[in-house]
């Protein structure tokens, strides 16, 4: 009898089983990632307009990578799903993720845990291929590019029931071969970060700067003469990338990883899968079979794809609209110059960043009157193309100039 074959068929079925009891499906084959037009309070609530806009989806992480000796645990063990939309003015991704887990093991410490160790924690982990060029990105040795790809390993301490916490560290596998590896902390990626606590769901709030396979390799201090900010990628409508949302779920702090799920698919691997480092690849761990190649190549990422549509958020938009905000000219060389009529009277917020997301001027000014006029000096801000986002009574105007 091939015990082995009846051992896959039955996770098979298991897998089958979950699937049709929770009626998902793994993530869309493409998401259509919605353009938010203003960023959401970062509370770890979902009740912004922004996440419950049409078109803004959730997505499941439902997908058995490793069932921890041949189980898959019920819905009060482990539940997943996120949303997901970009925000061209700050040029990020943002990120709604849920995760309902009745047993959360962290304590998880970047600077004394060696820093290795981190998948035997509770872990929202990103898998993000911008250009969606596929193939290997554990080490950079020849042909093969740790950036590449990024997998994101987030570790947070869980705060008291219902308050949230903002301290994480994000960890990713850096170096030249297994002999010459290290661990880095790409926390500076994400811009803003909340998670909380509410029983056994965890709430993740946060915001993703995206960055191409020229980013610098990073030292065992995390550290790099190079700037990074020369890797950053530029986000826009029709852009397509390589993308999978994963968690690890571990049940007992015994430094063993036990479940492992993605949101698409996992593929078995036995072999390297054209991975140019040493020959130590595993296809086990802890005696069970491994259903994912995302670690090591971003060939079997899912899709995701930046759309043109506009969804708000609790930044109400309403000063968007022309009548209201003015700004001239277009074209400009000295003096940026702003008009807003609104009866709402209050400070007004001007901040100015480049394409980027990278902001460099903000001024602050008070309306007094229905009718306010200003003239602001940005002589001092190189050529190019720059999003100015105008706030007042929470309320945003975005819109794009050029600088001469």
């Amino acid at each position: 009898m091939n015990y082995e074959f009846l051992k896959k068929r039955a996770i098979t079925l298991l897998c089958g089983i979950m699937i049709v009891l929770t009626g998902y499906t793994a993530q869309d084959d493409t998401i259509k990632v919605q353009q938010a037009i203003a960023k959401p309070i970062f509370d770890g609530y979902s009740t912004d307009e922004i996440w419950n806009s049409e078109g803004v989806k959730w997505q499941p992480i439902d997908q058995v990578w490793m069932p921890w000796k041949g189980t898959v645990p019920t819905d009060d063990d482990f539940t997943g799903r996120f949303k997901l939309v970009w925000h061209e003015p700050e040029n990020l991704l943002l990120f709604f993720v849920e995760i309902t887990d009745d047993v959360f093991v962290d304590g998880y410490n970047f600077a004394t845990n060696g820093p290795f160790g981190y998948p035997n924690y509770d872990v929202v982990e990103i898998f993000l291929d911008e250009n969606r060029s596929k193939g290997p990105h554990v080490f950079d040795n020849g042909t093969e590019n740790a950036q590449n790809a990024f997998s994101y390993h987030i570790t947070v301490n869980a705060p008291a029931d219902g308050k949230t916490t903002s301290a994480f560290t994000v960890e990713d596998l850096d170096g030249r071969d297994w002999g010459n590896s290290w661990v880095v902390n790409y926390s500076s990626h994400f811009p803003d970060f909340i998670m909380k606590k509410d029983g056994n769901r965890y709430y993740y709030e946060f915001s993703l700067k995206v960055f191409n396979d020229t980013y610098p390799t990073q030292q065992k201090n995390g550290t790099t003469a190079s700037d990074i900010e020369k890797s950053r990628v530029v986000l826009a409508p029709e852009k397509i990338m390589g993308f999978t949302m994963a968690y690890c779920d571990n049940d007992a702090n015994d430094g063993k990883r036990d479940h492992f799920f993605g949101s698409v698919p996992g593929k078995e691997y036995t072999g390297n899968f054209g991975y140019n480092g040493t020959q130590n690849s595993i296809s086990t761990e802890n005696g069970q079979k491994i259903f994912n190649t995302h670690w090591m190549s971003a060939s079997d990422y899912g899709v995701a794809k930046l759309m043109k549509s506009g969804v708000t958020s609790n930044q109400k938009e309403s000063l968007v609209n022309k009548q209201k905000v003015k700004i001239y000219p277009s074209q400009i060389a000295t003096y940026l110059n702003i008009t807003i009529n609104e009866a709402v009277t209050g400070p007004v917020k001007i901040e100015l960043y480049n394409l980027s997301g990278i902001k460099m001027a903000e001024f602050f000014e008070i309306k007094n009157e229905a009718v306010y006029n200003s003239s602001l000096n940005i002589a001092h801000l190189n050529k190019g193309i720059y999003v100015t986002r105008i706030t007042l009574n929470n309320e945003t105007s975005v819109q794009k100039i050029i600088k001469l």
